[in-house]
């Protein structure tokens, strides 16, 4: 691949001034770019959604997991390399200033769904700020998937109707990463981010971006932008097959985007199609 050349060319470089240049340079060099040099993503996916509007769960939750799928059971990180995908939980809430000068957050389905964006904005800083790699990448995006899909299951209610969240957190931060000692540390780490202030300021900046949009009006979630700009064709074949679409921006048959895993992970099952048509399934 193209990363792969040039991280060729610039050994060779390296390795033929290595003559003149002294050996602590040398591991400096090779340190700095061992540590620092990234290529950026050749993809970078915004998606304005809620956390308890049904299209949002339903693009996150399952289409959204079908990729990840893919990308896990094939083992290939090709994707996650040329992709950015930043969830804004703000498509449609709003911060309200009271009487007394505080500030509350509203959102038209409800406080479970203010709760929820908190955490999983929260979920998504903590794992970029862990790290950048394509593994850690992966595991973000598994998280968000996992707990858009599951918050509201009857399995994590108490017995008072409300939600045990951090039940839920503990679950699909295992889910992510199933090494005990890591997805109990970002357990921690989430819950305690969505109980601050921090969680306040968070969304504030996921406001920052929705008023940032060229849009006038209220959005629909999941509202998807692609490098900034937003295509309605675009979206709409995202929302059908994010792996599809994927390999057709790609021009690409190898990897996830080959026979095996597009007829496995590409197409919406019957009961799917349905639930998006809003139907009831059988």
């Amino acid at each position: 691949s193209d990363v792969y050349k040039r991280q060729e060319y610039m050994g060779i470089n390296i390795l033929q001034t290595m003559k003149a240049v002294p050996i602590v340079l040398i591991l400096a060099i090779f340190f700095v770019y061992g540590n620092y040099a990234q290529v950026p993503a050749k993809y970078n996916v915004t998606i304005y959604m809620e956390s308890l509007c049904n299209p949002s769960r339903f693009f996150v939750g399952k289409i959204f997991d079908k990729f990840l799928t893919a990308i896990e059971q094939s083992g290939n990180y090709d994707a996650v390399e040329k992709l950015n995908v930043n969830f804004v939980m703000y498509a449609n809430t709003y911060e309200y200033q009271l009487r007394n000068k505080s500030t509350i957050f509203w959102c038209p389905y409800g406080e479970n769904c203010i709760q929820a964006n908190k955490i999983i904005t929260c979920a998504q800083q903590r794992y970029s700020k862990k790290s950048q790699d394509a593994q850690t990448k992966l595991q973000q995006w598994r998280f968000i998937q996992c707990f858009t899909r599951i918050f509201t299951s009857k399995e994590f209610q108490k017995d008072d109707g409300s939600i045990d969240f951090t039940k839920v957190i503990f679950t699909c931060a295992k889910r992510a990463n199933p090494v005990k000692e890591e997805h109990v540390g970002m357990t921690k780490q989430i819950y305690n981010c969505q109980a601050k202030e921090e969680a306040n300021q968070l969304l504030r900046d996921n406001l920052a971006q929705r008023r940032g949009l060229s849009f006038d009006g209220q959005l629909q979630p999941p509202y998807i932008t692609l490098n900034g700009v937003h295509n309605e064709k675009a979206e709409l074949k995202q929302e059908i097959s994010f792996l599809r679409w994927y390999c057709e921006a790609e021009q690409s048959i190898d990897g996830i985007c080959s026979t095996k895993w597009v007829q496995e992970y590409g197409y919406m099952s019957s009961s799917e199609q349905k639930e998006l048509a809003g139907q009831p399934a059988e």
